[in-house]
C-alpha cells in the first residue's frame, strides 16, 4: 500500500493504518439540522461537542439494541382470515418484513413458497389461482409497497397484512365503495328515464364523473325502485349500488259534488298508478283510516251528519316490480276539507196583522240562517235578512200571498240546498 503525505504521521501510527487499508468498517455520523446547530451548540467546545455527539451515538446504539412490536395478519382469497391479527415483539427496529413473515408462519404452521422473498404460495393458495393477475402482496400501515418484503424494514408500531388479491393491477387502487355518495332523493314517475344529481366525495376531495367513476341507472317500466350503480374508473375500483324510489305524482283532489250527508271526491289519472287510496284524517288522534280503494278518479263517501267537518287525502299508488306498494309522498297539507251542508229547515209562518213570524228548527252545523223571499210573478228569491237564531220577524209586510225560505250555512259558508218544496207560504189580509 501507498500512502501520500505521511510526514504528518509517526511510523506506528502508518503501521495500525496500514493494518486497516482495505479492512470493512463501519461508522455513525452525527447530523444536525438547522434546528440542532443552535448559537448554543456553536459556543460548546470542541471537547463539549465530542461528549454531547458520543451520547447521541450511544443512545442510538441502545435503540437498535430494544424490542419492537409489529402486527401481523394473514389474508387468503376472498379475505378469508388465515391468520387474525398477531403481535409480534422478537424482533429490533431494522428488521425485514420477510423475517417477520418467516417467524409467524412458523408459529402457525403455515407452509409456503419463495422466490428470494416473492411469495408463490401460502398454504396451497397459489398465484394465478384466481386469474392471470392474481397472487400474494403485503401492506404497511394499510399501504401497498412496492418493493420485496425483504427489502421492508420495520421501526415498530407497524401493521403488516399478507393477503390474496385476484388482481395486483387494480388492488392499489382505491375501492369507491369507501367514498361517500349524496344527493339522492326520491323521484316522481312521469314515464321518462330518471337520472339524479350525485356528489360522489372521498377523503374530502369530490370525484369527477366518467374521469373517476361512472353511473348507470336501471330502466324502469313503472313506479317503483330503481338502481344507481356508481363504478370506479381511473385510480378507483369496485363499485357501489344505491337506490331511490319512484313514486306517483299527488292527485288533485277537489269536491266535485256535495250534499248534506255525502261528498264526490274526483281527480285526474295520475300517471303509473294502478289504483288510489282514500283515507280520513282524524285530526285529534293524527291518525289515518282507510276508507276505500278504487281504481276510478273519484270516490264516493256517504253516510256523513250535516254540516260536519271532514278531511279527505287520496294516494295514488302502485305495485312494483319487487311486489311492494309505492304511493305518493304526502303531509296533512294535502288533505281536502270538506264541511257538509246543513239540512234545508223546515219552516213555519203565521201572519199577525202586517207582520209575518217565521220559525224553523236548530239544523246541525249550522253557523247561520238567510231568509229569502220568493217572487211568484218574476220566479226569483231576495235575501231578506241573515240570523243566527231559529226565528224571525218580517214587519211592514203588504197584502197577499208571501213565499219564503230558510237556508241554514253551515262553517265553510256553503248554504243548505232547496227547491220549491222548501217554500213557505203565508197570506196578509
Amino acid at each position: 500500500a501507498q500512502f501520500k503525505n505521511t510526514k504528518r504521521y509517526s511510523a506506528s501510527t502508518l503501521e495500525k493504518l496500514k493494518q486497516l487499508y482495505r479492512q470493512p468498517v463501519s461508522t455513525y455520523v452525527v447530523v444536525l439540522g438547522a434546528d440542532g446547530y443552535s448559537a448554543a451548540y456553536a459556543a460548546l467546545s470542541a471537547e463539549e461537542k465530542a461528549t454531547q455527539n458520543e451520547k447521541a451515538i450511544r443512545d442510538y446504539k441502545e435503540s437498535l439494541d430494544q424490542k419492537v412490536t409489529v402486527t401481523f395478519t394473514l389474508l387468503g382469497h376472498g379475505g378469508e382470515v388465515m391468520i387474525a391479527p398477531t403481535e409480534v415483539s422478537d424482533f429490533t427496529a431494522g428488521t425485514t418484513v420477510f423475517e417477520v413473515f418467516q417467524k409467524v408462519l412458523a408459529d402457525n404452521h403455515i407452509e409456503y413458497t419463495a422466490k428470494g422473498s416473492y411469495i408463490a404460495s401460502i398454504g396451497g393458495l397459489s398465484e394465478f389461482d384466481y386469474g392471470k393477475y392474481s397472487g400474494w402482496m403485503y401492506t404497511v400501515g394499510g399501504v401497498y409497497v412496492n418493493a420485496p418484503m425483504n427489502a421492508q424494514v420495520i421501526n415498530g408500531g407497524e401493521e403488516i397484512v399478507v393477503k390474496y388479491v385476484d388482481s395486483f393491477v387494480d388492488e392499489d387502487k382505491t375501492d369507491i365503495a369507501l367514498a361517500t355518495v349524496s344527493g339522492i332523493v326520491n323521484k316522481i314517475y312521469t314515464g321518462k328515464a330518471l337520472t339524479q344529481n350525485i356528489t360522489v366525495m372521498y377523503d374530502g376531495k369530490a370525484l369527477v364523473q366518467n374521469e373517476d367513476y361512472t353511473v348507470s341507472f336501471d330502466a324502469l317500466a313503472k313506479p317503483g325502485v330503481v338502481k344507481i350503480i356508481i363504478k370506479g374508473m381511473g385510480q378507483y375500483k369496485g363499485l357501489v349500488t344505491k337506490t331511490f324510489n319512484v313514486l306517483p305524482a299527488k292527485p288533485a283532489v277537489k269536491v266535485a259534488a256535495l250534499t248534506s250527508a255525502a261528498v264526490k271526491l274526483a281527480w285526474k289519472a295520475v300517471p303509473g298508478a294502478a289504483y288510489y287510496r282514500v283515507y280520513e284524517y282524524n285530526t285529534k288522534t293524527k291518525r289515518y283510516t282507510r276508507l276505500t280503494t278504487t281504481k276510478n278518479t273519484y270516490a264516493l263517501i256517504k253516510n256523513q251528519a250535516a254540516g260536519s267537518v271532514h278531511y279527505y287525502l287520496v294516494k295514488a299508488c302502485a305495485l312494483g316490480g319487487d311486489g311492494a306498494e309505492y304511493c305518493n309522498a304526502f303531509t296533512v297539507k294535502d288533505t281536502v276539507k270538506v264541511v257538509y251542508l246543513c239540512k234545508a229547515p223546515a219552516v213555519k209562518a203565521a201572519a199577525s196583522g202586517k207582520t209575518v213570524t217565521l220559525k224553523w228548527a236548530k239544523c246541525a252545523g249550522a253557523k247561520f240562517y238567510r231568509v229569502y223571499e220568493w217572487n211568484a210573478k218574476t220566479k226569483q228569491y231576495t235575501a231578506r235578512a241573515n240570523t243566527a237564531a231559529v226565528s224571525l220577524k218580517l214587519t211592514k209586510c203588504t197584502k197577499g200571498t208571501h213565499y219564503y225560505l230558510v237556508r241554514a250555512f253551515n262553517g265553510a259558508g256553503t248554504g243548505s240546498a232547496f227547491s220549491a218544496r222548501n217554500l213557505v207560504k203565508v197570506t196578509i189580509k
